[in-house]
C-alpha cells in the first residue's frame, strides 16, 4: 500500500519529512505554501519549502485562489523538476478560507473546474493531484462532483479528507465517503482522515478499495507509523529509542534552521512523544524553558536514558 504523509502546516518540514521518509513513507508533502511566494520571491520560496537538493520524490503542495497566479506557480515548480504538485482544495483555516483559497474553492466548481483545467496544462512533467474535503457543510456535500470535474480535467489522483470544512478537525472521517467517490472515479484515489494505526491503515483500505493512504496528525507523534504499517506489526520504542529518535529529529532540525529556532521548533514535537511518561510534566517545563541542543541532551539523557 502506498503510503503519504499529509502536508502539515507547521510540521511537515524537510526535517520531518526525512524522518518519515526514513520510516517508509513512499510521499512525503511540503507544508503548503502560497503561490504568490512562488511568484513573486522564488528563490524564498524554495528556502521555505526546503526543497533545494531533496532527495526524490519532492512533492509540494500550493494554494491560492486565482487561475493565473495558480498557474504561473505550478509552471515554476513544474520547470525546477518538483515531482508531485498538489493543489489545495481542503484547508478548513479561517486565515485561507476567506481569501478565497482552501475548501472555499469547492463552493464555485465552474471556478475550480477553470482552475484545474489550466493546471493541468502548464504541469508537464510532475504529477497532479488536488487534495479535497466531503463540501462545505453536510447540506453541500459535493466530493463526487468536484472528483468528476478532476478526472475529465486530467489530474493524476486525487486525495479525499473525509471531513467537511465545517467539521475542522473534529468529529469522525467518515471513510464511506472515500469507498464511495473511489467507486465513482477512474483515476486513484487517496484516503485520508483518522489513520492511528497500522490496523486502522488496512482496514480502511480494505473498506474504501483506495490505491494509497494519506497520514496527517498521527505522523507527527508516531512516524514510524508508516514502518509500522509496512511491517504490519506495532513497534514499541524504549525510552531510550524514543531518546534517539527525537534527538535525530533536533539535528535534523538543525541542518535547516539556527539552532535558536530548531531547539523551540521542537518543542511542539517532543510534548507529543513524552505524554504518559512518569516525568512528562515536569520535562515538559524543562523543554519550554530549554533553548540549546547540549542542554536538550544533558534532559533527556536524565530523563528518557532508560528502560
Amino acid at each position: 500500500m502506498k503510503k503519504f504523509l499529509a502536508p502539515l502546516a507547521g510540521y511537515s518540514d524537510r526535517a520531518m519529512r526525512e524522518i518519515c521518509g526514513m520510516y517508509g513513507a513512499d510521499i512525503c508533502f511540503t507544508e503548503m505554501i502560497n503561490v504568490n511566494t512562488i511568484i513573486n520571491v522564488p528563490d524564498k520560496a524554495i528556502e521555505l519549502m526546503q526543497i533545494e537538493n531533496e532527495k526524490s520524490p519532492v512533492a509540494v503542495q500550493i494554494f491560492g485562489k486565482e487561475k493565473e497566479n495558480l498557474s504561473k506557480g505550478a509552471e515554476i515548480l513544474d520547470k525546477r523538476g518538483v515531482d508531485y504538485i498538489d493543489l489545495n482544495c481542503g484547508c478548513p483555516v479561517k486565515k485561507i478560507v476567506k481569501t478565497g483559497a482552501g475548501s472555499a474553492l469547492l463552493k464555485d466548481e465552474e471556478k475550480l473546474k477553470s482552475i484545474i483545467g489550466s493546471l493541468r496544462e502548464v504541469i508537464k512533467d510532475a504529477v497532479f493531484s488536488i487534495k479535497i474535503r466531503l463540501g462545505w457543510d453536510f447540506d453541500n456535500l459535493n466530493y463526487l462532483s468536484v472528483g468528476k470535474i478532476a478526472e475529465k480535467e486530467g489530474v493524476d489522483f486525487i486525495t479525499l479528507h473525509a471531513r467537511t470544512r465545517s467539521q475542522q478537525f473534529g468529529g469522525k472521517a467518515d471513510w464511506q465517503h472515500i469507498k464511495y467517490l473511489n467507486q465513482h472515479l477512474s483515476i486513484p484515489v487517496v484516503g485520508n482522515g483518522d489513520i492511528i494505526s497500522w490496523e486502522d491503515a488496512f482496514k480502511k483500505k480494505e473498506l474504501s478499495g483506495v490505491s494509497a493512504i494519506m497520514i496527517g496528525r498521527k505522523a507527527i507523534e508516531r512516524p514510524y507509523v508508516f514502518s509500522e504499517i509496512e511491517k504490519k506489526k506495532n513497534l514499541k520504542l524504549t525510552k531510550k529509542e524514543i531518546k534517539n529518535l527525537l534527538l535525530l529529529w533536533y539535528k535534523k532540525k538543525m541542518e535547516y534552521y539556527e539552532e535558536y529556532k530548531a531547539v523551540r521548533e521542537m518543542r511542539k514535537i517532543v510534548h507529543r512523544f513524552i505524554r504518559g511518561y512518569r516525568y512528562s510534566k515536569k520535562l515538559r517545563v524543562k523543554i519550554n524553558e530549554i533553548e540549546d541542543f547540549n542542554s536538550v541532551k544533558k534532559l533527556f539523557e536524565r530523563y528518557l536514558d532508560s528502560e
